[in-house]
């Protein structure tokens, strides 16, 4: 889920290839970044997402084994829908926090208490009830829960919450980012 605050520093990166100081500010007016550009840079770290992912899917196949019990492009799928709804959370990040060092400082903040009690480090199985329960408010149990139903064979179907819950985040990402990100 480094996502998050690779993203927010994604959007800070100035157009001449330098990183900028200073992310975004609603309070500054926005740049003429050609918006050509803001789509190649997103395409581009879309990309290296799952370049990534590949390639820990093929290193897991390799060294331990490990198949994919379902469909392949519901899980592209999955994975997609996981990856834009946290990426609309980067957004509003970059856009709130007046710079990237404290956006990234705050995402990290919420990328690792997410970490330890969405179930992406060991199991929710495994956890206390009450733990269970606060976990149920973490945008990435939604991802872990629909991305291992995903990979056992399970359908959409059985998921509709989570995709809800993803579809939303990246629904409010988006309406919110527009608002308040701007390209400085």
């Amino acid at each position: 889920m480094k996502w998050i605050s690779r993203f927010c520093v994604i959007c800070c990166k100035s157009p001449m290839g330098t990183w900028a100081p200073t992310c975004t500010s609603w309070r500054k007016p926005a740049t003429s970044l050609p918006d050509r550009m803001r789509v190649w840079e997103a395409l581009d770290l879309y990309a290296s997402f799952y370049l990534g992912t590949l390639l820990l899917v093929i290193a897991g196949n390799l060294i331990y084994h490990v198949r994919i019990g379902g469909n392949v492009l519901n899980l592209v799928g999955g994975f997609s829908l996981s990856s834009l709804s946290f990426f609309g959370i980067g957004l509003i990040l970059a856009g709130v926090m007046p710079n990237a060092r404290l956006a990234q400082v705050v995402a990290m903040v919420l990328l690792y208490p997410m970490l330890i009690l969405s179930g992406a480090a060991w199991p929710r199985e495994l956890m206390p009830a009450t733990v269970q329960k606060i976990s149920a408010a973490l945008p990435l149990t939604y991802v872990v829960n629909l991305l291992r139903g995903l990979w056992a064979g399970q359908s959409w179907g059985s998921h509709l919450l989570d995709v809800a819950v993803l579809a939303g985040m990246l629904v409010v990402g988006i309406i919110v980012s527009a608002r308040t990100f701007r390209w400085e």
